[in-house]
This record gives structure tokens, C-alpha cells and sequence, in this order.
């Protein structure tokens, strides 16, 4: 019995349901359920399945938590469900990712700046993928100045550059160290998007939800951010 939390659901048959889950332990799974027992979305569920010809067949499903999610949360929880269904594998399991990803979940339901996690977890998920890059070192393993100008290249990291229009070394460093202001926010979501759309072999169906009149992420108040607990630094990365 391990806990899992279902990321997409589509009909199989016609008594079935076909379900998209994270596992804690086996990662991203395919489960067959029975129809009758209609598992929902940002709840985690206690389950056992059973191998099967095509796919592991849910024997038992006991529903633990709900993470109540409406507004801009709703649309963060399913750009989060899109990007891991686009991009884990089958059956590899990525040691802390389910933990990160019901964290994510409580921290959207309870009403926090939704971009400081959001930015978290597509950088922690870069980690996980072998995608990784540092915000405190460039590309070389040279530690980043605070003082100097750098470019970004997708799947190799940060390189120093004589242009000002660069990004400043010292709000790298900011990053790195877990001050998330407005400005570190702003530059995180166009590096992490560069990063995430070389992985991606087309754009994000839910990336248009934040574009629907009045439904854009909006940027998080001081006092929002100042409740944000992140760890100060990067996840360890392989790509060097």
C-alpha cells in the first residue's frame, strides 16, 4: 500500500477508468480503476493495484487528504499536473518529487504566493530530470559575481557575457540564497521557461489559463512572501 494522488483521469472501455497517478514510492503510474470507483483529482489516496496484461489494475483506493483548491490555485495545480504528465517517465521514481508535489498542493489551498512554489518546483523538478543548472555557479563551476552580466543556455547553465541587458550576478545569487523578491521571481520564470520549453516538444495547454481575462498569476505582496519558507539554495545538479 503506498499513497498516490491522481493527475489526470480518461475513460477506458466502458466500466474503466485510465488514471495518470504520482506514486511516493513507483513514481508516474498508468492504474486501470473501475468506473464505479471515480478517484478525483488533488486528493491523496492510500492504494494497492495489481499487476495486469496492459496496465496495474487498482484493487483498493482509500481517499487520506483533500487539498481544496479554487481561483489561481486551481490553474497552478493543473499546469503542475500538465508538466509532470508531459515529462516523467513511466515507472521511474524520483526520490522526494510526490513529497514536493502534495507540499506544493497544501501550500496553493492554504492561500500562499503561488509563485515562489511554483518557481521551486519546476527548478527542483529540472534537478530531478538531469536537467539541472545552478543559480550560484555558471556553466564552468565558476562561482557567479555579483558583479558581472550573464546568459542563459537551456541544459548547460549560466555564462558570463560582456552585455548589460545580461542578468545581474547579484540576482543570481539572490535566488540562490532564497531572497524571492518581485525582480528574483520575474527573472526565476524566464530562466526556468527556457529551461522547461527545451524539454517540452510543444507548448503547455495550461500555460492559457493564465492568460483568460483576470485569471494571470498575480505577483505576491511583500507580506505574502515574507510567509514563504524556502530552503536557501540549489537542489544538487549532475549537469556540470
Amino acid at each position: 500500500m503506498q499513497a498516490l494522488v491522481v493527475l489526470h483521469r480518461q475513460p477506458a472501455g466502458e466500466s474503466g477508468w485510465l488514471l495518470s497517478a504520482l506514486c511516493e514510492q513507483d513514481g508516474f503510474q498508468l492504474l486501470l480503476a473501475p468506473r464505479r470507483k471515480t478517484l478525483h483529482l488533488h486528493q491523496v489516496y492510500q492504494g494497492v493495484w495489481q499487476a495486469e496484461q496492459d496496465w496495474p489494475r487498482l484493487v483498493l483506493a482509500d481517499p487520506q487528504q483533500t487539498f481544496f483548491l479554487t481561483g489561481e490555485a486551481l490553474f497552478c495545480t493543473a499546469y503542475l499536473n500538465e508538466l509532470l504528465l508531459r515529462l516523467l517517465p513511466q515507472g521511474e521514481s524520483f526520490p522526494g518529487l510526490y513529497q514536493r508535489y502534495t507540499h506544493t498542493l497544501r501550500a496553493l489551498a492554504d492561500g500562499q504566493a503561488a509563485e515562489p512554489w511554483l518557481r521551486m518546483f519546476e527548478y527542483q523538478l529540472l534537478s530531478d530530470l538531469g536537467l539541472g543548472f545552478h543559480w550560484h555557479r555558471d556553466q564552468t563551476g565558476a562561482a557567479i559575481q555579483a558583479s558581472a552580466y550573464y546568459a542563459f543556455e537551456a541544459q548547460a547553465g549560466f555564462a558570463v557575457t560582456r552585455d548589460p541587458a545580461g542578468f545581474p550576478g547579484s540576482i543570481l545569487l539572490a535566488i540562490h540564497q532564497g531572497q524571492l523578491g518581485i525582480t528574483e521571481l520575474r527573472l526565476a520564470k524566464w530562466v526556468l521557461r527556457q529551461a522547461l520549453s527545451e524539454c517540452l516538444s510543444r507548448p503547455l495547454n495550461s500555460r492559457r489559463l493564465f492568460d483568460l481575462p483576470g485569471h494571470a498569476v498575480q505577483a505576491p505582496d511583500a507580506g505574502r512572501l515574507a510567509a514563504v519558507k524556502f530552503p536557501a539554495g540549489d537542489l544538487p545538479s549532475d549537469c556540470h
